[in-house]
């Protein structure tokens, strides 16, 4: 059985899937795989061809191909055209013989992953709190607004989800929530 966790930029999914882990539950994290794939020479190797500007100095400036790909949608395509693919082919040998798999990722829907899931978990909450939680992360106001207006509305991924938890509370109350979601993906079987 194979269950994601999704949700817009500063929802609090990586508290979410840290609380799983917490409880015992193997979580893929599809940001660190994105991440240790970037580090790789073939992927770099293609980066440079796509992003030149990202490598100012010869080497990948994280924050530069961020500005670029937040910034104008048909640059984020190209990045997302190229990273998906490699994400998804991870999370394929990651899966692998698990009897319940469990991913946090946050371009579920976008990036079509949703198919390859019987099961997901949209963690939400208010404009107000996502943007709280992301001064605290150091982003200005723009780029917090920038990042969220990239993704897909959270009134189409309500419609997307097969499950949705608020997550303006408490962590309890957030841990609370993730046992009884748990506890409904189990029964679903």
């Amino acid at each position: 059985m194979k269950a994601a966790i999704t949700g817009t930029i500063g929802s609090g999914k990586s508290t979410a899937a840290a609380l799983l882990r917490e409880m015992g539950y193997s979580v893929f994290d599809a940001d660190a795989c994105n991440a240790q794939l970037l580090q790789e020479e073939d992927v770099q190797k293609e980066l440079r061809k796509l992003f030149p500007a990202a490598f100012p100095e010869g080497k990948l400036e994280k924050k530069i191909l961020s500005g670029i790909v937040f910034q104008n949608e048909e640059e984020r395509k190209k990045l997302e055209s190229l990273m998906h693919p490699l994400i998804r082919q991870k999370m394929k040998e990651e899966a692998e013989g698990q009897k319940l798999f469990l991913a946090e990722i946050p371009l579920l829907f976008e990036s079509g992953f949703d198919s390859d899931f019987g099961h997901s978990l949209l963690i939400s909450c208010q404009k107000k709190t996502a943007l709280r939680r992301l001064r605290q992360r150091g982003y200005s106001e723009e780029e917090s607004l920038s990042r969220i207006a990239a993704q897909m509305p959270v009134k189409e991924k309500k419609k997307r989800a097969s499950y949705v938890i608020r997550n303006d509370g408490t962590l309890e109350e957030l841990r609370t929530q993730l046992s009884e979601w748990i506890r409904k993906v189990k029964d679903a079987g």
